[in-house]
């Protein structure tokens, strides 16, 4: 496994998020809040949560991926104006964000929700008016990585550029500084 899974230790979520607000004296986070703090560090030391914290903050960025996914659809579907951190859980978002309940879970606080309750993500789908082959696909720790390994070569190559064509421009103004010296240099004899 690349990256390590949570810092709830034994807790589900909603305890995670409890202890966290006990802890801290702050209002109960929801669920979405819970997952991320979850994420972050041990309830005595997570930050609160930041909707701007970068993969970095985040003990897994598979995890960090989910969210950014979730966060994508909760846009897409609810509005611009939805927030995540606010609004309760929405099972359909999740399902749809998620692609389903893989090993019969949710991507998101998995297991959280009652499985007898909720639809199944061909009938949120149909719902929804979504097409069947628009998914969303669930990431995985080697997906992950292998994106931020392409990101990097092509930010490294993009860098190798930039530098190649700084120091062409150098050349060529050198060039032309010679090319005009020299010929001051026969005016002035």
């Amino acid at each position: 496994m690349l990256d390590p899974p949570h810092h709830q230790g034994n807790l589900n979520v909603m305890e995670f998020g409890e202890r966290w607000a006990s802890h801290h004296n702050a209002p109960l986070p929801n669920l979405f809040v819970s997952y991320a703090l979850a994420h972050k560090a041990p309830y005595r030391t997570a930050m609160p949560y930041d909707e701007n914290d970068t993969s970095s903050a985040y003990s897994s960025k598979t995890v960090y991926d989910r969210m950014e996914k979730f966060k994508g659809v909760a846009k897409e579907l609810k509005g611009p104006e939805y927030d995540v951190t606010t609004e309760p859980l929405d099972h359909a978002l999740v399902m749809i964000s998620g692609e389903g309940r893989k090993h019969g879970k949710e991507a998101i606080v998995g297991g959280m929700f009652p499985s007898s309750s909720h639809s199944s993500l061909p009938e949120y789908k149909a719902r929804l008016g979504i097409s069947k082959s628009s998914t969303c696909k669930r990431s995985t720790p080697a997906m992950v990585e292998m994106e931020a390994r392409l990101a990097e070569e092509r930010r490294v190559e993009a860098e190798e550029r930039r530098l190649a064509n700084e120091r062409t421009q150098q050349a060529v103004q050198q060039a032309v500084l010679a090319q005009t010296s020299q010929c001051f240099a026969m005016f002035a004899a």
